[in-house]
């Protein structure tokens, strides 16, 4: 006997965040190469801590170094929606879902194995968290292409899951 499909969701990342975090940590980072390059003062914080200007050179290449890997990784995260759309599965006794928004790994879980079902708000973004014995996943609400789907999820979850 084979588990019957109860809901199917389309969950898509969406382009505006990885735009944002590409445009902001980009700057940042063009901030701090211009820095590391032509400027030859130091660095003070708060008159409590300064930096040589050879220290100061350091931290600004620093600085420029985790932009550019946050600027990737809203790269990465606008590149994302362009690939086919993931599918979140409900069936009877178990779910298929990605294990982040940015991640292709998809994971099926039984809903026996998870510990825990939470929803977080940050910001005006709720966040469904399962803890599981696979690890966590996180599923946003803002990458459903219907709102009402996200809210179903959770419902049918909550049902299924062992108390």
């Amino acid at each position: 006997m084979s588990d019957q499909v109860l809901r199917q969701y389309e969950y898509k990342v969406s382009k505006s965040h990885g735009i944002r975090v590409f445009i902001f940590a980009g700057l940042i980072a063009l901030f701090g190469i211009y820095n590391a390059l032509y400027s030859n003062k130091g660095l003070s914080f708060f008159n409590m801590i300064e930096l040589s200007p050879n220290m100061a050179n350091y931290f600004w290449w620093g600085i420029s170094v985790l932009c550019l890997m946050v600027a990737a990784e809203g790269l990465l995260t606008i590149k994302k929606p362009f690939q086919d759309s993931s599918l979140i599965t409900l069936y009877d006794s178990q779910m298929t879902t990605p294990k982040s928004s940015i991640s292709n790994k998809m994971l099926t879980v039984r809903y026996s194995e998870l510990s825990k079902i939470k929803i977080q708000k940050i910001s005006k973004v709720r966040q469904l968290r399962i803890d599981s014995s696979q690890g966590k996943i996180v599923i946003p609400d803002v990458n459903f292409v219907n709102k009402a789907d996200f809210d179903d999820m959770v419902n049918i979850l909550m049902q299924k899951a062992p108390r």
